[in-house]
């Protein structure tokens, strides 16, 4: 069994959106249209596009133009909804599909809850 915690910045969630990229549009022709605000745009075009970043330096709002919607370089809190640079990964001991990301402040507020509970 081992320990299913770890630390996901923000960079890491820029660092690995191509690769999510690729992975949701899997099967798909590159022509294949999604939404763009309110426009449409091939799979392919984005995905030129994302390859051109320099996603270990390049910022938020550069994924967010390649792709055309927000929420890609999100690193989010599955508890309060908080976007964040940083969460705690959680993934449970028996399954690689149940995973939850938590921010800090969460985290305190948990802890916090689990010592007054045994007081």
């Amino acid at each position: 069994m081992k320990l299913g915690i770890s630390a996901i910045t923000k960079r890491d969630r820029i660092k690995d959106v191509l690769d999510r990229w690729k992975n949701q549009y899997a099967g798909y022709p590159s022509d294949y249209l999604v939404g763009k605000r309110g426009e449409q745009e091939a799979v392919g075009v984005i995905l030129k596009r994302l390859k051109a970043l320099n996603l270990s330096r390049c910022s938020e709002k550069d994924v967010d133009k390649a792709i055309g919607t927000d929420k890609w370089a999100e690193n989010g809190c599955d508890i309060c909804g908080s976007d964040v640079l940083v969460t705690a990964y959680l993934q449970h001991r028996y399954s690689d599909e149940r995973t939850m990301s938590v921010c800090p402040k969460c985290l305190e507020t948990a802890l916090a809850r689990c010592k007054a509970a045994v007081r």
